[in-house]
């Protein structure tokens, strides 16, 4: 997630919500918005960058006024992309405004939103059965005026965040493939559904993300990853043949709180000192201090296997039963 696409954005609108939240045409007064918009690497989707003009389904913006109640709610239309497919353009029309607003960009968003405040709206929209959003707030205190320098300014590079955490298993360079070959590993006690918006509960607002923000410094703000409601943990040991990821590839999850309960872990299987047959590793995530932390959206989990000391169990179910970490050490850095 450290590598950005830069996609150039034009946005034309088609709906906006009355105080019902009824879609309607778009009607005279308003004026077409140009804005880009950046997102995280695109060869971290599972979609191909073929089967649509972006790296998500759909563009929508979410439009709050002054007193933080939505006001209108408009889809962007693609318009077009250049030849390295890493730039969009598309159209939107948007109400002017000489009283401050406050913009949520939302991609694989719902079509319709029922009227409320900005925290009862955002709060309530989130993704499931491994659906994945992706989002960024941006506020216009001295209100929308699109031929303003100001709100141009503000509608360049608009960073979106994606509401997955990516978790990559890697061996260490001094493992080699006589000490061990990992086949495969998936990730357990995950979350359902996710939260479209990262909204911090500690202090009231949601936390934008901006370039450079550290894992930590979220930590230390309060942030403990956003937990839509009614969203329930998977226990069940994966498939193997359907939820594992092969050696090189990503674990994408929805965001985890620091567990009190249930706590994650990942799930290893491969071959140790040439063995016939195949054993599996529980490995917990823990920092440097032995603590349970936080798995956040739009951040890289790179957990580095740098030891193993022998042969695993002979099943999955008896790896995960186990009080893990035992026979694998690691190390973990995090990455935007």
């Amino acid at each position: 997630m450290k590598k950005l696409l830069f996609i150039c954005l034009v946005l034309m609108g088609i709906v906006s919500c009355t105080d019902q939240g009824t879609p309607q045409i778009a009607q005279d007064g308003q004026e077409t918005v140009e804005l880009s918009v950046m997102v995280p690497d695109a060869q971290l989707h599972s979609r191909a960058l073929t089967e649509h003009p972006a790296p998500f389904t759909n563009l929508y913006l979410a439009v709050f006024d002054e007193a933080g109640y939505l006001m209108e709610y408009r889809q962007a239309v693609p318009n077009k992309a250049d030849e390295n497919e890493k730039l969009y353009g598309y159209t939107v029309s948007l109400t002017p405004s000489p009283s401050p607003v406050t913009i949520h960009f939302i991609a694989n968003a719902p079509t319709t939103l029922n009227f409320g405040s900005e925290t009862e709206v955002m709060s309530q929209l989130y993704t499931t059965a491994g659906g994945d959003a992706y989002w960024q707030r941006v506020e216009f205190p001295e209100g929308l005026d699109p031929s303003a320098t100001s709100v141009k300014n503000k509608l360049i590079e608009v960073r979106l965040i994606r509401n997955f955490a990516w978790i990559q298993l890697v061996l260490k360079n001094t493992i080699t493939s006589d000490k061990f070959t990992l086949e495969k590993y998936c990730v357990v006690n995950t979350y359902d559904r996710g939260s479209m918006a990262p909204y911090n509960t500690s202090t009231g607002s949601f936390e934008g993300y901006p370039i450079g923000t550290k894992h930590a410094n979220l930590v230390s703000n309060g942030y403990d990853g956003f937990i839509p409601q009614g969203a329930e943990l998977d226990k069940t040991i994966p498939d193997e043949d359907t939820k594992w990821v092969a050696a090189g590839n990503g674990f994408f999850i929805y965001e985890r709180e620091t567990p009190r309960t249930d706590p994650l872990f990942i799930l290893m299987k491969g071959k140790y000192n040439g063995a016939a047959n195949s054993s599996y590793y529980k490995i917990d995530l823990r920092d440097n201090s032995n603590n349970y932390f936080p798995v956040l959206r739009n951040f890289k989990y790179q957990v580095e296997i740098q030891n193993i000391e022998h042969e695993g169990h002979a099943t999955a179910l008896a790896a995960a039963q186990g009080a893990g970490s035992g026979d694998v050490s690691t190390s973990i850095e995090t990455a935007d």
